[in-house]
């Protein structure tokens, strides 16, 4: 049988949400309350947290910008990923632009970062780099 590092589970990075005729969209959040504690929890290192930038569906009204996280590994250690949003675009209404799609990336040492299925499961080593970019919302309305 094959044994695994430890595994730390939580829902990691939620999208944005889309706007509306009355409003924009509302941007993604940071996941956690403390990103210090979960660095003195676990086996990890936040090296990124922020808004993703140019992620937001444009249109009359703009959908909400999605969320940045990059996490360096410190131990071997399994990532189990199930995510959505990575083929179809959060869609635009009545002319607004779609979204940004969810991306994730592995950075080994040395190595370019490398795109990852959204439902998968990665073994990572220790220092490794996992980057989670949440999808934006999409937009409303055509832009004048």
């Amino acid at each position: 049988s094959q044994t695994y590092g430890p595994n730390f589970t939580s829902a990691l990075v939620g999208g944005a949400l889309g706007a509306s005729k009355e409003k924009p969209g509302l941007d993604a959040r940071q996941p956690f309350d403390s990103l210090e504690e979960l660095e003195k929890t676990f086996p990890l290192f936040i090296t990124e947290s922020h808004l993703r930038q140019n992620s937001a569906g444009k249109g009359k009204k703009s959908g909400g910008h999605g969320w940045t996280l990059s996490i360096r590994v410190l131990e071997d250690c399994q990532l189990s990923l199930i995510a959505d949003r990575g083929v179809n675009r959060p869609y635009g209404l009545y002319g607004g632009v779609a979204g940004s799609l969810n991306e994730v990336f592995v950075a080994r040492p040395g190595q370019k970062p490398k795109s990852i299925p959204l439902k998968s499961i990665v073994q990572l080593s220790a220092l490794d780099v996992v980057t989670f970019h949440s999808a934006g919302g999409g937009g409303w309305g055509k832009s004048s």
